[in-house]
């Protein structure tokens, strides 16, 4: 169909006035309807719109469909994508150092556990001095050994006295490490 919304209202006055329509006046849009109405061959109508000046507003109906997104939307989705694929590369980087490591046969749970525990045993040492006990619940109530778990103390307790640095007691503990350590004497 013939968008005649691109005729201005006299266009559309002269172009029925050519094809023998007579028209009720009125607006715009009710004299597209009356030449709609009067079944002018399609192609007739295309010469004509050609003929007559279009300064008339072109029809909505392609507007709702070819409505295109701001360039700064663009724009920002253009750098969240940069952004991303920065960081897929940086993981795709820490993941083939992690494979690398893996094939040479080191265990990251090993390392960090035995550093942990080191570090668990040194606070222990420094809050035991030699010749003085604790018993495991005021241990366990240091602050310094509060952003630990209970059972990493525990296995920091048992390394430590599997190394001859503490020895044990049932003493008079709540919490008991093994079911029977419940103090620790310093060496």
């Amino acid at each position: 169909m013939v968008d005649l919304d691109v005729l201005t209202k006299n266009s559309l006055e002269k172009l029925a006035e050519e094809c023998n329509i007579s028209l009720k006046s009125g607006n715009k849009g009710p004299l597209i309807k009356q030449i709609e109405n009067a079944k002018i061959p399609e192609e007739k109508l295309k010469n004509l719109i050609d003929k007559y000046p279009q300064t008339g507003r072109p029809s909505k109906k392609g507007k709702k469909k070819q409505k295109l997104q701001p360039s700064s939307t663009v724009s920002n989705l253009e750098n969240r994508i940069a952004m991303l694929e920065k960081q897929v590369k940086f993981l795709m980087s820490k993941m083939d150092g992690v494979e690398v490591k893996l094939a040479q046969g080191e265990s990251f749970a090993i390392t960090s556990r035995t550093g942990y525990s080191s570090n668990i045993g040194a606070v222990i040492k420094a809050h035991v001095k030699p010749g003085e006990s604790i018993t495991i619940d005021k241990l366990i109530q240091l602050n310094d050994l509060q952003k630990f778990s209970l059972n990493s103390i525990e296995q920091a307790i048992i390394a430590l006295i599997d190394n001859e640095v503490f020895d044990v007691s049932h003493g008079g503990s709540i919490q008991k490490i093994g079911g029977n350590i419940g103090r620790i004497i310093r060496r």
